[in-house]
């Protein structure tokens, strides 16, 4: 339920973008890259419903994140060559995961478990930084379309 909750601000905010700024194709990808990670909490719930969640494969729930990006990156690659601020955001979004990866490829510590790196690494990817990244795509959009108004 927590994860839930966690995760609701980048839903909405990646909502309003695919909304607001979904016309443009750098709106699209942004909007489509700040919902990704709600795939992962959908596997993880539906994975942890069925019992078969166990702790030595946990890294294999990234293959759909990964499989998204890479078909992210094909149909927007002519907007990653041209558009500074789709790259920033499409970097972003493969540091997010390669970090989540690498967290849960690494064994866990000992004796202590509450402070270890891999928790932080887990608690900032997981939960803050999905909605920074939402809020900053929502923030750079908008400075976007304010710039071009000015302009026009």
């Amino acid at each position: 339920m927590e994860l839930i909750i966690v995760f609701s601000l980048p839903f909405f905010i990646g909502m309003f973008i695919l909304i607001k700024f979904g016309k443009d194709n750098v709106g699209r990808i942004i909007g489509l890259l700040s919902l990704k990670p709600l795939l992962l909490l959908a596997l993880i719930i539906f994975l942890d419903s069925f019992g078969s969640l166990d702790d030595a494969y946990a890294y294999l729930i990234f293959i759909p994140d990964l499989i998204l990006t890479l078909i992210f990156g094909y149909f927007f690659r002519d907007l990653l060559n041209r558009e500074r601020l789709t790259r920033f955001f499409f970097i972003g979004d493969v540091v997010r995961w390669l970090c989540l990866l690498v967290e849960f490829i690494l064994p866990e510590p000992f004796p202590e478990p509450y402070f270890y790196t891999q928790l932080y690494v887990w608690f900032f990817f997981n939960t803050i930084f999905p909605s920074l990244y939402a809020i900053g795509g929502l923030v750079a959009l908008q400075r976007c379309a304010d710039s071009q108004k000015s302009v026009s």
